[in-house]
C-alpha cells in the first residue's frame, strides 16, 4: 500500500480492468505462463524425475498401467525389491496408492512424457480456479490479483513441478468446485 500508483484507480486497477475486457484471453495467458513455469521448474529443480519414495512408486504403478496391466508379477527375490509402498499378494505386486494419479501418469508414460502430466494438471487447476473467480468475485482487481497469487505461489508451483499427486488431486477438486 506504500505504492499509491498500484492502488485505488492506480496502475494495478487500470491493468486489471483492461485485462478483464477479454477474460478468456487473460485466463489463457495466465494458464499458459503458469504451466510453462511449472514445466521449467520440473526440469530445473527436480530434473524431471521422481525423487521421493511416494513419487517413485506412483510412477512405477503408472508404468504398469502403461503396459496395459493392473499389477506386476511379484519379484522372485522380494528382499531386493519389496518396499513399504508395495502390496504383494498371490504372486502379484502393485502400489498401495489410490490408482487415479498413477492412471493419469500412465498417459504420460505412454506418450513418453510422464513429467509433463503434473505441470499440465497445475495449469488446468489455474484455469478452473479462474472460472470459479469469475463467479465468486465481482471486482476485476481482486480476481486478477487472487489468480496471479494462486498461480505463482511457491507451494502451488513446486507441487505442480513434482510427480506427487497433490496437484492432480487439487485439479479434480477445483473442477468439482
Amino acid at each position: 500500500r506504500r505504492i499509491p500508483a498500484l492502488w485505488h484507480d492506480g496502475l494495478g486497477t487500470r491493468l486489471a480492468v483492461v485485462l478483464d475486457r477479454s477474460p478468456a484471453l487473460m485466463l489463457a495467458g495466465i494458464v499458459g505462463v503458469s504451466t510453462v513455469v511449472y514445466a521449467v521448474m520440473a526440469h530445473l529443480v527436480f530434473d524431471a524425475r521422481p525423487l521421493l519414495v511416494d513419487e517413485i512408486f506412483q510412477v512405477w504403478q503408472a508404468r504398469i498401467f502403461g503396459e496395459g496391466r493392473l499389477t506386476s508379477p511379484a519379484a522372485a527375490h522380494p528382499e531386493f525389491f519389496s518396499g513399504m509402498h508395495v502390496v504383494e499378494t498371490d504372486g502379484r505386486a502393485f502400489s498401495h496408492f489410490p490408482p487415479g494419479h498413477s492412471a493419469m501418469l500412465a498417459i504420460g508414460e505412454v506418450l513418453g512424457t510422464p513429467w509433463l502430466i503434473v505441470p499440465l494438471a497445475g495449469g488446468i487447476t489455474v484455469a478452473a480456479f479462474g472460472y470459479y473467480l469469475r463467479i465468486a468475485e465481482h471486482r476485476a482487481t481482486v480476481r486478477l490479483g487472487t489468480l496471479l497469487l494462486f498461480a505463482l505461489a511457491p507451494f502451488v508451483a513446486f507441487m505442480s513441478a513434482t510427480y506427487m499427486n497433490h496437484a492432480t488431486a487439487l485439479m479434480w477438486l477445483m473442477i468439482a468446485v
